[in-house]
């Protein structure tokens, strides 16, 4: 069968092993391919990618590379090296190898994309959660004993091209920035391609952003460089990513990796034909909360608590963000910086510098417009009876804490009207509602600070929230009997 169309950042068509004097086996003895003894490889030894582990010897694996990064260069206290990783395939599951300086060389010529091989000899050790998203505990590295055997074409059938490890993207809310994970859904809508210039390298880079759905959210995906350019826009295809990185500002984000797949419509999955049944006949029409905004999802019951409970019970501090409901009162918003002149790109949000002639630039997009759009970026104070707390609003949040659109707040701004913005915020003040946060810590300039964000804002139903009290009383009293 022929093998998906899978595209990557940089990929190449390397030369066959066929080209290279028909010599199939090689290992890390030296630099050049060798023929080696037919007893070099125990192939009476295989075993499943899923049952190998740290402890076990004389083992012998016989897989597909379903993808390989290119050499990259670091540099750490011992100095400089090189490295590249790839993905082996079985039928039982899927690890990561990596291969480091001398072997880097000897073995990343060697290894083509969706041939099969025999491995021996090679390390194990637990995998780096922040960059391997594979479903396997551990990781494999290739060193000076390792020894590797093409398959011939016939022995590598029952071998799979690629595994996946889905999640929903609802679930995508619950997991760590930075994380990388795998996720599958309909291509809704995709911009054209933007040039960007890195404030710090000053080199040009080429993204594309699509909007990626399922049965229950959207999320904004971002393509960058090669996988930019090379993506096919088709009608609304089934995209499937594999080992991309999850983003956290204002909301939820992907973003793609030198190492992320991007297969379109792949035959390896049931979720292909599931999604596009799903689209086709509803999906399209469906109107779907956007991660990338910071919508509401998840299905499991958000408590409240009070304002003093988020530094008592240590909230925010582990991998994944804390949600809580709180009934407060907001006691004081900072006037100046409430609202700021936004991109007008619809998925951009960065803030525009004024060129002061009638345009405006955005940074980000690297490009100048004659317009620009008003958008809320509010700090505000709220408090209830044990504490206060600094909490940050955007967009819909803060209209609805304000009670007036972005655009009319930055009109009367741009309008010097100071009564009418003191009455919007007058109006606010002393106002008990209930805040859905968004609780988590993370570092800024090697300081650990607290990202309190409002995920939603509503006025308080006091029926329901008479049945809450109610339900709390009856549970102290059968803790008490």
């Amino acid at each position: 069968s022929s093998a998906t169309n899978v595209i990557r950042n940089g990929s190449k068509t390397l030369p066959t092993l066929d080209d290279r004097n028909n010599t199939k086996n090689f290992n890390g003895d030296n630099n050049r391919l060798t023929a080696k003894a037919s007893n070099t490889i125990d192939k009476e030894r295989i075993v499943n990618i899923d049952t190998l582990n740290p402890y076990m010897n004389k083992w012998t694996i016989k897989v597909r590379v379903s993808s390989k990064s290119q050499i990259r260069n670091y540099q750490n206290a011992r100095g400089p090296g090189k490295l590249f990783n790839c993905d082996l395939v079985d039928q039982s599951g899927e690890i990561r190898a990596a291969a480091f300086n001398t072997e880097c060389d000897k073995f990343h010529s060697l290894l083509e994309i969706g041939k099969v091989y025999y491995i021996a000899r090679a390390s194990l050790k637990p995998a780096n959660r922040q960059f391997n998203s594979l479903n396997n505990d551990y990781e494999m590295t290739f060193n000076y004993d390792t020894c590797i055997e093409q398959c011939d074409t016939d022995e590598g059938q029952s071998i799979p091209q690629i595994q996946f490890n889905f999640i929903p993207i609802s679930e995508i809310a619950n997991r760590p920035a930075n994380n990388v994970c795998d996720v599958i859904g309909v291509v809704k809508s995709i911009s054209n391609i933007d040039t960007i210039i890195s404030k710090t390298s000053q080199k040009e880079f080429n993204k594309r952003e699509l909007l990626l759905v399922d049965e229950n959210a959207s999320i904004t995906v971002t393509l960058w460089g090669q996988q930019a350019e090379d993506f096919q826009n088709s009608s609304n295809p089934v995209v499937a990513f594999k080992g991309i990185r999850i983003g956290d500002f204002n909301g939820r984000t992907l973003s793609t990796l030198n190492s992320t797949l991007i297969s379109q419509d792949p035959i390896e999955t049931q979720r292909t034909i599931e999604l596009r049944t799903w689209y086709d006949k509803e999906g399209k029409l469906m109107d779907l909360p956007d991660l990338s905004k910071g919508a509401d999802i998840g299905n499991q019951q958000v408590p409240f608590k009070t304002l003093s409970q988020i530094n008592t019970e240590g909230l925010g501090l582990n991998d994944k963000p804390d949600y809580i409901n709180i009934k407060a009162t907001t006691t004081l918003i900072k006037k100046d910086t409430a609202v700021y002149m936004m991109c007008p790109e619809e998925r951009c949000g960065k803030k525009v510098v004024d060129e002061n002639n009638g345009t405006f630039r955005c940074e980000k997009c690297n490009k100048t417009y004659n317009h620009f759009k008003w958008s809320y970026m509010i700090s505000a104070e709220i408090s209830d009876s044990t504490g206060a707390q600094w909490i940050s609003a955007f967009r819909n949040e803060a209209e609805t804490l304000l009670g007036i659109s972005a655009d009319e707040f930055g009109n009367h701004k741009l309008n010097q009207n100071e009564n009418i913005i003191d009455d919007i915020f007058q109006k606010t003040m002393n106002r008990e509602r209930i805040f859905k946060l968004r609780i988590k810590s993370d570092q800024y300039n090697d300081e650990q600070r607290m990202r309190i964000t409002c995920m939603r804002v509503s006025d308080i139903d006091w029926s329901s929230h008479g049945r809450r009290l109610i339900e709390e009383i009856n549970q102290i009293e059968s803790i008490q009997h």
